[in-house]
């Protein structure tokens, strides 16, 4: 099971929007429209959500600490 990891390449700030569009196959330039507009609707929690998912989703080119069998 493959799981949602910051990109590290072909980011703007943390790569988290990157992230999610690699991992469901979505152009990363309508995910970036999509939550750009949804910004305008709610962009206190939708900053919240973001700054929390860039310090807890781990990068591309990070380790994981589960072993696949």
């Amino acid at each position: 099971m493959n799981s949602i990891r910051r990109a590290s390449r072909d980011s703007w700030l943390a790569g988290v929007l990157s992230g999610f569009a690699n991992q469901w196959g979505w152009s990363r330039f309508w995910v970036r429209v999509v939550f750009m507009c949804a910004m305008l609707v709610e962009p206190v929690s939708l900053t919240l959500g973001y700054l929390i998912l860039a310090v807890l989703m781990p990068s591309e080119n990070q380790q994981s600490h589960y072993r696949h069998r």
